[in-house]
């Protein structure tokens, strides 16, 4: 990851020093964040399609708002060891990513188990995760925490530790689709199907979602709460007019 770190640094040094004098590529937040952004809209693209086409417009909404809960959960542990708050970020995105990723999970053998409607077990978890988070953040009072950049992201704080994180998310995604697209397919098409083909149905769910709950909760840093559902909702329900 350092290796790679320092690539990205070589090269967005370059591209601020090759830009025209006082336009916007000369100042290095808005490289990083252009490159933030366009990551972001990369990967939300390759995997919208299959969260609208297995309707899970709700269950990605539920992951970006637990989100909430996984920061309050890290910005707990931060506190607990004694860290720096300029050692938040990088506590922050480890313990969120297992949280989102963990939660995403629980839903889904929670949905499995009980035999529950998708929209009963997501809308508790949803709840419980938002008033986990409010619980935590009233007790902790975490230093650094700003609630609109949490909502709507903020393209200015990225880091090029983050860009590198969103470069091999892009990469992961792409060998992931390039392996079990055509199983999630027929998986979503025809379940029964699937089965009789010697697919793994449970599997290629579950791969699934912890795929999505690592998209979620890497690219909210940029793009924020509310705008990564839409970046993996909205294009996908265009196309598939």
């Amino acid at each position: 990851m350092d290796a790679l770190v320092g690539l990205l640094d070589t090269f967005i040094e370059w591209v601020r020093n090759s830009a025209p004098e006082g336009t916007y590529f000369n100042h290095l937040f808005a490289i990083k964040g252009f490159l933030a952004v366009v990551l972001v809209c990369l990967i939300c693209g390759a995997i919208g399609g299959q969260v609208v086409g297995n309707r899970m417009a709700f269950f990605s909404d539920a992951l970006a708002h637990c989100a909430f809960a996984g920061f309050a959960v890290a910005a707990a542990c931060f506190l607990a060891f004694g860290r720096t708050e300029s050692d938040l970020r990088d506590w922050m995105m480890p313990i969120m990513v297992a949280f989102g990723v963990g939660i995403g999970l629980l839903i889904a053998v929670v949905r499995e188990t009980t035999g529950l409607q998708s929209d009963t077990v997501i809308g508790v978890f949803f709840a419980g995760a938002i008033g986990l988070g409010a619980v935590f953040l009233r007790a902790v009072k975490a230093p650094g925490f700003d609630i609109e950049s949490f909502i709507f992201g903020d393209t200015q704080k990225v880091r090029t530790h983050d860009i590198a994180a969103l470069l091999v998310l892009l990469t992961a995604t792409l060998v992931f689709f390039a392996l079990f697209y055509n199983r999630l397919v027929l998986v979503h098409v025809n379940p029964s199907l699937a089965l009789s083909r010697g697919v793994s149905v449970r599997l290629c769910q579950y791969l699934f979602v912890v795929l999505l709950g690592l998209v979620v909760n890497l690219c909210l840093f940029v793009v924020g709460t509310l705008l990564i559902n839409a970046l993996l909702i909205v294009p996908a329900a265009t196309a598939a007019n």
